[in-house]
């Protein structure tokens, strides 16, 4: 099966920012500030497009009803794809949120699966920070009555970051990405999030925005505690060094000048640019530079890598 490359699906927040136009070259038309760009989406209301190739025009969804084995091979019991790839761009604080697991997503209409996410720290302004866990002893009651007394944002684990930072959020984990920050996101393909806060801001109707506070609480997993950013061996030139294996999904860096042989390990591998570029040598895409994503299904061609000096590759797949 040959290489895959899908349209991106823009989506516009009001804490969207204008970076993945001028800094990852998105077709963003005539739009301002974009928040987020889905690279690989297998979502009810959020289907990708191949763009090129003999598949070219055929969703994600379409796919995987007529060449699954070929897309997900050991994985083709999977009933979507598995993985959800994006860029963010935070222009101002996100709101104080959570995800769901998956044992409590499954009560949730339309929604079958939890929601871990992993971030890569592209760019930082100085100052930038993010929160990430609860502080030390918050439990269900100290948060219930943060929640009364508007002081939620108060009992969160708030630290700087730094480009090239990494960070694991598994279900459960409040969170908050703040602002002057872009990442790449590799999550489980669910888009269900509740607001526990939202800095008292207004919505583009002018009233404050929506929180799902209960469910909030029912999602929050208080034995996680502070999450910091994880510890990794250094990152070298022509090196690749494993950034995260667990349950949900594995994330792999390259980096240039090096040359890469695309596993056949019956698994398909999404592959994102956030450097520099890469040649490969496959029928339907040659060529990927930064901020593009490719999906190279679990049967594929003999297929090789060729990263730039610059390049920086993130490979994720499922165990």
């Amino acid at each position: 099966m040959d290489v895959l490359r899908f349209e991106p699906i823009f989506k516009q927040a009001l804490w969207g920012g204008s970076r993945l136009k001028t800094e990852l070259s998105k077709a963003t038309g005539d739009v301002q500030t974009v928040a987020e760009s889905w690279e690989v989406a297998d979502l009810q209301n959020d289907q990708s497009i191949v763009v090129e190739g003999p598949h070219a025009g055929t969703s994600v969804r379409e796919l995987l009803r007529t060449h699954k084995n070929e897309l997900l091979g050991k994985h083709a019991d999977r009933d979507c794809f598995p993985l959800l790839v994006k860029f963010l761009d935070a222009n101002r604080d996100l709101s104080v949120q959570v995800h769901p697991g998956v044992e409590m997503a499954r009560r949730v209409p339309d929604v079958t699966t939890g929601k871990a996410e992993f971030w890569v720290v592209l760019e930082a302004e100085p100052g930038s920070k993010i929160s990430v866990g609860l502080k030390e002893n918050v439990d269900r009651q100290a948060m219930i009555d943060a929640i009364a007394d508007g002081t939620v944002p108060e009992l969160l684990h708030t630290y700087e970051v730094s480009a090239g930072d990494c960070i694991f959020l598994e279900p459960g984990t409040v969170h908050s990405l703040g602002a002057g920050i872009l990442v790449a996101e590799i999550q489980e393909p669910n888009n269900t999030t509740y607001r526990l806060d939202d800095w008292e801001r207004l919505g583009p109707d002018g009233n404050p925005r929506e929180l799902h506070t209960e469910l909030a609480l029912e999602a929050i997993n208080f034995d996680l505690g502070p999450i910091h950013p994880l510890d990794l061996p250094t990152a070298k030139a022509g090196y690749s060094r494993l950034l995260l294996e667990n349950q949900f999904f594995a994330v792999q860096e390259h980096r240039g000048e090096a040359s890469l042989e695309i596993p056949h390990d019956q698994r398909a591998h999404v592959l994102t640019m956030i450097s520099g570029s890469a040649e490969l040598n496959s029928n339907s895409c040659n060529h990927i530079q930064k901020g593009e994503t490719i999906v190279i299904p679990a049967q594929h061609e003999p297929l090789t890598l060729q990263l730039g000096e610059q390049a920086v590759v993130l490979d994720s797949w499922l165990m």
